[in-house]
């Protein structure tokens, strides 16, 4: 149902701010009336979550959020350089979009940590699957190679 309502918006040319600095694509969602949901998802999901994952990082105080869509395209995303996700404590990535390949998210170490840019591991998106992380885990994401995708990120 998200994936429709984006789509209409989206159709209907009313005016879609940038969702950040390193994507043109997408939605910021409470400009779309989309605040109340996100402001439950902090508190049913990401509170619960953070507190129990993140306590030591301020996981169990969530208490706002910048939530946005970001397309990415294969004939336009060439993938996100590694980077950090500034004023975000927990970051949730959630891809709703429909079929892809590709896209997969690399992390490396804590920033300010001494394996800061040490690749540690990757893991693949899938449509219906959420990935939670901490904001100042450096990462970046590989190229989508087919079929565009909606990640949102909290």
């Amino acid at each position: 149902m998200l994936v429709e309502q984006l789509d209409a918006y989206n159709q209907a040319g009313l005016h879609i701010s940038r969702p950040n600095t390193q994507n043109d694509l997408g939605n910021i969602l409470s400009d779309m009336g989309l605040s109340r949901l996100c402001d439950d998802i902090v508190v049913d999901v990401l509170q619960p979550l953070g507190a129990l994952l993140y306590e030591a990082h301020g996981g169990a105080s969530l208490n706002s959020h910048h939530s946005f869509t970001v397309v990415y395209r294969p004939q336009d995303f060439k993938g996100l350089p590694m980077h950090y996700d500034r004023g975000s404590n927990v970051t949730l990535n959630v891809s709703i979009g429909k079929v892809f390949t590709g896209g997969s998210l690399t992390f490396c170490g804590i920033r300010d940590a001494s394996n800061y840019t040490k690749v540690a591991g990757k893991c693949q998106h899938r449509v219906g699957r959420a990935m939670i992380h901490l904001g100042f885990h450096r990462h970046g994401s590989c190229p989508v190679t087919q079929t565009p995708f909606l990640p949102p990120f909290f």
